[in-house]
């Protein structure tokens, strides 16, 4: 995708959360990571449960800026958006907004579940590796 598309100025956060992210970008599996890469995981974990949760109170002037995204996050973004609406016209300039609001809430739901994901024993990379091979499985079952 171009760098003119799928932008808008910035990625919303529920208040809620920012301590939380702000928290675990300072120690732990995400020590260093970028406020858009925690989002990407959290987005990710949102759409496995499949489930979008509104924002109810946004973060003051937004969480991070949306061109911070490199091209595989657009994507990712994008092609999770398609598999939402069912169609391709959510790539279209004219529904942006719904395209990142889409995102969001994937993301909102996201949030606790990383939180929890954290909160257990045993890492969070374990776990994680464990549930991707899980689904990584069951796709290879597929036929297509």
């Amino acid at each position: 995708m171009t760098e003119k598309t799928l932008q808008r100025k910035v990625i919303h956060l529920d208040e809620e959360f920012k301590k939380f992210v702000d928290a675990i970008e300072k120690d732990g599996p995400f020590e260093g990571a970028a406020h858009k890469d925690v989002f990407i995981i959290a987005l990710v974990l949102g759409f496995n449960k499949g489930k979008r949760t509104p924002i109810k109170k946004r973060l003051s002037g937004g969480f991070f800026r949306e061109d911070t995204f490199n091209d595989d996050q657009r994507n990712l973004i994008a092609t999770i958006a398609i598999a939402h609406k069912e169609n391709l016209e959510i790539l279209m300039e004219k529904n942006k907004d719904e395209l990142f609001s889409i995102a969001e809430e994937y993301a909102n739901t996201g949030f606790p579940i990383l939180r929890e994901q954290l909160a257990l024993s045993g890492t969070f990379e374990k776990r994680l590796e464990s549930e991707l091979r899980k689904k990584i499985k069951i796709l290879n079952e597929i036929k297509l």
